[in-house]
């Protein structure tokens, strides 16, 4: 299936991006400060992302993506960088607003 990276990222950021306008949350309310955040930091891993694949650390299943390259990279790749730090961000957020006395036992983070 050519597209499935597309559909995996696009599938793990649609409903934090819809949920994301939920009243109780208004998580677009920290869009201005976000994405400059994952942009900065995809940069970095952009970067590290191109050069492993040049030097063949590591590289891509043709058979699950477009084609379609920027810089060596597919642009399931670069999407990557965006959808699954947003949504984990997101993720972050919603529980602590939701869920604000919940803590995690020493036992389970140790």
């Amino acid at each position: 299936m050519k597209s499935l990276y597309l559909i995996i990222d696009l599938a793990s950021v649609a409903i934090p991006f819809l949920v994301s306008f939920h009243p109780r949350l208004r998580f677009y309310e920290k869009w201005k400060t976000l994405f400059p955040a994952l942009l900065i930091t995809g940069a970095i891993f952009i970067i590290w992302d191109v050069l492993f694949t040049k030097w063949d650390v590591w590289g891509f299943n043709e058979d699950y993506l477009l084609g379609r390259n920027i810089i060596n990279l597919p642009i399931e790749e670069w999407l990557f960088f965006v959808c699954i730090p947003y949504a984990c961000v997101f993720m972050h957020f919603a529980i602590q607003e939701l869920l604000p006395k919940a803590v995690l036992s020493v036992k389970i983070t140790t």
